[in-house]
C-alpha cells in the first residue's frame, strides 16, 4: 500500500470512525438475528445528487448511507445480505435494511439503506 493510502486508512480509523468525532456505534444483525454485534460506523442520511452515468441526467437520492469497514464485519465479509434474508442495521433505535451496496477502494463497504 503507498503512503497516500496508509494516510488515508489512518485518517479513516483514527477520525472519522472514531465514536467521539464522526463515527457512530450501530448494532448489525446479520441475516435479522438477534442479538447482532456493535459496529462503529459512519452514517449520513443527507440526501445526495446523483449523476448517470454519460448523460446530463441528475437525480437527488434521499437514501441514508452506512459506511463500515470492510475489517469490522463478520469474517472480515463485505457481503451483506438483501432481500427477504437481508441484514439489519440499527442506527439510533431505528432499523434498516440494506437495498444495496458497493466497496470502496479504501476497505469501506457503503450500504444504501431503507427504513423497515
Amino acid at each position: 500500500m503507498n503512503d497516500f493510502m496508509n494516510l488515508l486508512n489512518d485518517d479513516l480509523n483514527d477520525v472519522f470512525y472514531n465514536n467521539e468525532e464522526f463515527g457512530i456505534k450501530i448494532q448489525y444483525l446479520e441475516n435479522g438475528v438477534e442479538p447482532g454485534v456493535e459496529l462503529s460506523c459512519i452514517f449520513d442520511s443527507d440526501p445526495n445528487i446523483e449523476s448517470v452515468e454519460n448523460s446530463d441526467i441528475e437525480y437527488v437520492d434521499t437514501r441514508p448511507r452506512l459506511r463500515i469497514r470492510e475489517t469490522d464485519l463478520p469474517d472480515g465479509s463485505p457481503n451483506i445480505n438483501l432481500g427477504d434474508q437481508s441484514d439489519i442495521f440499527i442506527v439510533d433505535g431505528v432499523r434498516y435494511i440494506c437495498v444495496d451496496y458497493f466497496l470502496t477502494r479504501t476497505g469501506e463497504t457503503v450500504c444504501l439503506l431503507n427504513e423497515v
